[in-house]
């Protein structure tokens, strides 16, 4: 299974969720909530079980211990979301957190072997591919227990079948969200990603920590402790992101790759964001326009005084 492959699950499983929640919206509050028997008791406390196993296997994924995970347990008290605006909102913010993971996924990634151990039980280990493919099951098999209690309150809920998914019009498309980017070169400025067609509502800076900028020719990033680099987080769809950087290797003359990385907004807060990195840039003296856009976005922007002088050393020392 290749990592679109992947994203193609994701992309039906985000689908289906999305209808069995606008379903749920029809129910009374006191229906939402109602015991009905069930594993999970009620539409509320099935549909948050969804939620929170595919948050669940989302940290292991990323990197968090199973002690970690586990303390996080209580912040999915079926109280918390009684009300089905609550769990929507929280559904929306783990749903992009995800997409990032998606978009940074590789086929080499999806053959890792990952190793676990719940409770005092036996240690396990299985590939990335087969525990992502065991998430979008999981969800299909409660999904189906909702559509039973939706029927049992007098709904007639939603098909969900992943051929039902291939079959509507533009659906990779239409599903596909808004994932965090971090610009930190020439795609902080408007102009530039104007160009390519992006115009993203709002750029707010923001800080990614561990690296250091490089301008020879271009914008990149290197590892490098003790460093920070400012730039702008943005919001894109995948296929935004594909044609910008398609931009950057037909005309800037680069590839770069998506990293999953967590950044810090100045106004606050820190989030889980893609960064596109070039893994290889010959190095030579960039051009004093390019250098010019780079600084004019920076300055467009609002990023703090001191940095703006860290990008003309970086430039002029190359």
């Amino acid at each position: 299974m290749t990592s679109e492959d992947i994203r193609t699950l994701y992309a039906y499983e985000r689908w289906a969720n999305r209808r069995v929640v606008a379903a749920a919206r029809l129910l009374a509050a006191e229906d939402f909530t109602r015991s009905l028997g069930t594993s999970h008791d009620s539409v509320s406390g099935t549909l948050v079980h969804i939620l929170a196993a595919k948050c669940f296997w989302l940290r292991l994924w990323r990197g968090e211990s199973i002690e970690e995970v586990l303390r996080r347990d209580a912040e999915w008290e079926q109280a918390r979301f009684a009300d089905l605006t609550a769990l929507e909102a929280r559904w929306s913010v783990e749903d992009r957190d995800l997409q990032v993971f998606l978009e940074g996924l590789t086929d080499a990634q999806l053959k890792t072997r990952m190793a676990y151990q719940l409770d005092q039980g036996q240690p396990r280990e299985f590939s990335l591919a087969h525990m992502m493919q065991h998430v979008v099951n999981h969800s299909s098999y409660h999904r189906g227990q909702v559509i039973t209690l939706l029927r049992q309150l007098g709904q007639t809920p939603p098909a969900t079948d992943f051929l039902e998914f291939l079959r509507e019009p533009g659906s990779l498309c239409a599903t596909e969200p808004r994932v965090r980017v971090f610009f930190y070169g020439s795609y902080m400025n408007r102009a530039v990603l104007a160009e390519v067609g992006l115009v993203p509502e709002r750029l707010e800076v923001a800080r990614l920590d561990g690296y250091d900028i490089r301008i020879a020719p271009r914008a990149n990033l290197v590892a490098s402790e003790g460093q920070s680099v400012h730039g702008v987080l943005a919001e894109a769809t995948r296929a935004e992101l594909a044609r910008l950087y398609a931009h950057a290797k037909d005309v800037l003359g680069e590839t770069y790759v998506p990293h999953s990385v967590h950044v810090h907004r100045l106004a606050g807060g820190s989030f889980p964001a893609l960064c596109y990195i070039a893994p290889e840039m010959a190095p030579r003296a960039p051009e004093p326009a390019y250098v010019e856009r780079i600084l004019r976005g920076a300055r467009e922007a609002g990023l703090p005084g001191a940095y703006l002088g860290r990008l003309e050393s970086a430039a002029a020392r190359e």
